[in-house]
């Protein structure tokens, strides 16, 4: 009777083991898919905004180019070196606040699918010359020296937006060098090609 007895509370042990196994592995699938839900709902949500913001990009910039209009008129017409003083100074904070706005709407655009790359042969020296020659032009009256290294190559890329992303990274280098040096480069690495944004700014 004792070995009976031993076999049944065995096999009960072991039913009712299967049953919190069973039990633990449907918690499991349940949790699981709420944080797949959760997962899928968080990157709606992220593209709804994406998709807004892209939609509304030109709504969205009018002001902004407004300001910059009104912001000329002012600089023109002013009269004092006060005035002119504030005049530079609001037109250099909404060129700040237009370069903010576009580098935040261009990704809106990216993350909503509305722009897709186009990819040509593009040679990536004559970028980096154009980059240059700009960096130069906004550096007028600074002691600062543009130097442009590599790129004697041409690659398969979007020039749009590889460009623009070069011209924000050198534009940041040209708003905090006061003087020394910005050297802009770009060479291959294996199968990448590598770009460079070295300054003697702050940061």
């Amino acid at each position: 009777a004792s070995v009976f007895e031993r076999s049944v509370l065995i096999r009960f042990e072991a039913d009712a083991q299967r049953e919190q196994a069973e039990r633990m592995r449907v918690i499991a699938e349940e949790e699981r898919g709420k944080a797949v839900e959760a997962r899928h709902a968080a990157e709606e949500a992220s593209l709804s905004k994406s998709r807004f913001l892209a939609n509304a990009s030109h709504d969205l910039r009018q002001p902004a180019q407004a300001l910059a209009l009104y912001t000329a008129a002012l600089t023109h017409n002013a009269e004092t070196d006060e005035q002119r003083q504030i005049a530079r100074s609001i037109a250099e904070a909404s060129r700040v606040l237009g370069d903010l706005l576009d580098n935040l709407l261009d990704m809106s655009r990216l993350d909503a699918g509305a722009v897709q790359p186009r990819a040509q042969a593009v040679d990536i020296g004559q970028m980096l010359a154009r980059q240059g020659t700009e960096a130069r032009a906004m550096l007028a009256g600074r002691n600062v020296r543009v130097e442009v290294e590599g790129g004697a190559f041409v690659a398969q890329t979007d020039p749009v937006l590889l460009e623009r992303a070069l011209r924000n990274i050198v534009g940041n280098a040209v708003k905090f060098t006061a003087s020394g040096l910005i050297a802009i480069r770009a060479h291959i690495v294996g199968p990448v090609i590598r770009f460079e944004v070295e300054d003697t700014g702050q940061g």
